[in-house]
């Protein structure tokens, strides 16, 4: 089966915290960018953005991630051929690394051409502006012959919630307010007949209201088997 559509996702990952503290932080980042490629296993991929890691077996940040890439099938794109050679530069430290990436789905890495990293002067920030490609959409959908491989290993990660490092201030304002807009079902109590549909839809809500606040205010982290 041919994928319909294209699923870009730009992402930011931490750099500024270290430790355990990047850990939980980067697992939760990774735990929703896994959600999405669990939602849309039909599409094909892209996510690219600023890493903050080298990837290199070296560096346990992309090591963290590698899973993800492994299981999903995703193609890194760093080309080591490129005039350029680095996203990132640190010019009071002299310093250098590519540190940008870009990884779409298996085979659709190879419909993406003309790989070049801009160094322009036109920028004065540290990162190198743009890393451009092109995608040849049209030729890849009609690619009959190159199915979408999907490698979704048959026993994924399994994530806890981290609260000890959960928001709570935010995850109190946030089950407040959805708490308040669920109707509750008063009249339950005052008529003869059976009423456990509306209860259970009262339950369901509140249930749904506090794991939304959840999702949103606490970390997780993966559970080592």
């Amino acid at each position: 089966m041919l994928a319909k559509q294209l699923v870009l996702s730009c992402v930011y990952l931490p750099c500024h915290s270290a430790g355990t503290d990047y850990e939980v932080e980067l697992s939760s980042v990774l735990a929703r960018l896994e959600g999405t490629l669990d939602k849309y296993s039909d599409c094909v991929h892209i996510v690219a953005g600023d890493y903050n890691f080298e990837c290199s077996a070296s560096h346990k940040r992309y090591n963290m991630f590698s899973d993800l890439v492994s299981t999903y099938n995703l193609e890194c794109m760093d080309n080591e051929q490129d005039d350029c050679g680095y996203t990132f530069f640190h010019e009071t430290f002299g310093y250098k690394s590519w540190i940008d990436h870009v990884f779409p789905s298996y085979p659709l890495h190879k419909w993406l051409t003309n790989f070049k990293i801009v160094d322009s002067g036109c920028y004065n920030g540290d990162h190198n502006p743009t890393i451009s490609w092109s995608l040849n959409w049209g030729s890849f959908r009609e690619a009959n012959s190159v199915p979408i491989v999907k490698n979704v290993q048959q026993h994924r990660r399994t994530y806890q919630m981290c609260w000890d490092k959960a928001d709570f201030v935010l995850y109190y304002s946030l089950t407040g307010e959805a708490l308040q807009r669920i109707e509750i079902p008063k009249h339950v109590l005052f008529q003869s007949g059976n009423g456990e549909d509306h209860i259970e839809l009262y339950y369901n809500n509140i249930v749904q209201a506090l794991c939304s606040a959840g999702n949103m205010t606490v970390p997780r982290i993966p559970i080592v088997p």
